[in-house]
């Protein structure tokens, strides 16, 4: 060979055969042995079937990653995330960029952050993509009002958690059929089996082949998810949740401005790319400030 072990070994070959490494155990997988036929001597390999976790999707562009707009969207990129002023419609005061593949909630730390030294938050709102973060439990704690919407629930037209009434004083939940059951530790429910497959509403609750009886697990916010709830159903919850749209408008010009596809290769690009454009935005929204201020 005209490479020897140690140049194997060292950059730049090296980081090279790692990549070929990479991709070979992403992309593909051993191949089920034939029924009935011996074991093959040599393990071959297939195409893998899905995609692998955090998938290596270009080779001149390692920070790319698969991601999803919805359960039928797919993409490839990059997602970015924008912080705007409450008080100053249309400013942004922070921005992230991220690989496609990362939750969104992943994104409110960094910038929370980054905001803390320059702004006094006392009120904070969030898509509910970001509700499950560390920070907004921090924020809550401290006593910022965290505004957001509470998860969704669907159950293929059964009741849904949202219909069992939690009683977190006394530690009990109450079916729709109005049984009630102490909340255990870990927050798993179970209702009892005789009380269920007896029950007058049970298709509407339990699939056929249950075998042992409803079972409601509460997450660790229910308490908050379910106060949102109570809110959002009041004309004044519905009221506050719609400022929020203002950051809406945000992200549509920041589109305008930006577009809808990464233009540099690499996250550190991209990250600056999206700082630029938010420059560029308040740039936009001052001028429009100071041009109505000037002619009132």
């Amino acid at each position: 060979s005209q490479f020897d072990v140690d140049q194997l070994s060292e950059p730049p070959l090296a980081d090279s055969i790692a990549t070929v490494e990479q991709i070979i155990e992403q992309d593909t997988e051993p191949e089920p042995e034939p029924d009935g036929e011996a074991p093959r001597d040599v393990q071959t390999a297939q195409i893998r079937k899905g995609v692998a976790k955090d998938r290596l999707v270009s080779l001149s562009d390692r920070d790319m990653r698969h991601g999803r707009k919805s359960k039928s969207k797919a993409f490839s990129g990059y997602k970015r995330h924008v912080g705007a002023d409450a008080d100053i419609p249309g400013i942004i005061v922070d921005v992230e960029a991220m690989r496609a593949n990362r939750p969104e909630k992943e994104a409110a730390e960094p910038i929370i952050r980054r905001l803390e030294p320059a702004f006094d938050i006392i009120q904070a709102q969030f898509d509910r993509g970001y509700i499950g973060a560390d920070i907004v439990v921090e924020l809550r704690e401290r006593g910022v009002e965290v505004i957001t919407k509470p998860p969704t629930f669907r159950n293929s037209g059964r009741f849904t958690k949202s219909e069992f009434v939690a009683d977190f004083a006394t530690g009990t939940l109450t079916c729709p059929a109005e049984v009630t059951v102490p909340i255990p530790s870990n927050r798993t429910v179970l209702f009892p089996r005789s009380r269920c497959h007896a029950c007058a509403v049970r298709e509407r609750c339990i699939t056929e082949d249950n075998k042992r009886g409803r079972q409601v697990q509460l997450h660790a916010d229910e308490e908050w998810y379910r106060e949102m709830s109570a809110e959002l159903a009041t004309p004044e919850g519905r009221a506050k949740r719609r400022e929020r749209t203002v950051v809406e408008h945000v992200l549509a010009r920041v589109s305008t401005i930006q577009g809808n596809k990464a233009r540099y290769r690499g996250l550190g690009k991209n990250q600056a790319h999206l700082e630029i454009v938010g420059v560029v935005n308040n740039c936009y929204v001052l001028g429009e400030l100071f041009a109505a201020r000037e002619a009132a």
